[in-house]
């Protein structure tokens, strides 16, 4: 009995000491520019009432006259200028968003949310934006409880990667996420461990 008692605390320390160590040395690869990076970036999500085939094909004619209709959202020279914009811009998008909805005869409406949200890792344009806390803007259709859409508001990567023609400033956004060699090991050390 008194050697399964000792086995077992031997467990638990080395589980903790496993721990320990796991958080001290993933710690270690966080460069400083990441904090940096979360502070300079704005998201965009627009989330669907539900997973419902209707309700996705929505929210993406949502998502297409966001992207269409409202290019000065996708401004701004700096980050304070872009978080002037974009919070000055929920009548806009509720608009934008309200007139998909009365044309498709949704019986649900849309609202609007800017603030902070945690993000998972994710690439856009070859570019690694690492899971963290970032500004976001939401735009919740009905229930908000279906899949949702996103990209970077700020800097522009959004118009890159959608239909509407846009090509985005490649120079502009390289310089917010070009990924390091840190950042990767970081982000497949925590996801191996399951962090991620």
């Amino acid at each position: 009995m008194k050697n399964k008692n000792r086995s077992r605390a031997v467990a638990f320390a080395l589980t903790l000491t496993a721990a320990v160590m796991i958080t001290l040395v993933s710690a270690a690869f966080v460069p400083i520019e990441e904090s940096k990076l979360y502070r300079s970036v704005i998201r965009l999500r627009v989330i669907a009432n539900s997973d419902d085939e209707a309700d996705q094909s929505l929210k993406l004619a949502v998502r297409d006259a966001i992207l269409s209709g409202s290019h000065g959202l996708f401004a701004g020279d700096d980050i304070d200028e872009a978080v002037r914009i974009v919070g000055a811009s929920e009548p806009e998008l509720l608009a934008i968003a309200g007139r998909v909805l009365a044309e498709y005869s949704a019986d649900y409406g849309a609202r609007v949310v800017f603030g902070e949200e945690e993000y998972p890792t994710r690439e856009y344009d070859g570019r690694i934006f690492p899971a963290g806390r970032y500004l976001s803007l939401r735009v919740i259709l009905g229930k908000g409880e279906g899949q949702n859409w996103w990209c970077v508001l700020f800097p522009p990567l959004c118009l890159g990667g959608s239909h509407t023609g846009g090509d985005g400033d490649s120079s502009e956004s390289e310089r917010y996420a070009e990924p390091t060699n840190r950042t990767r090991i970081r982000i497949k050390l925590l996801e191996w461990f399951g962090f991620y």
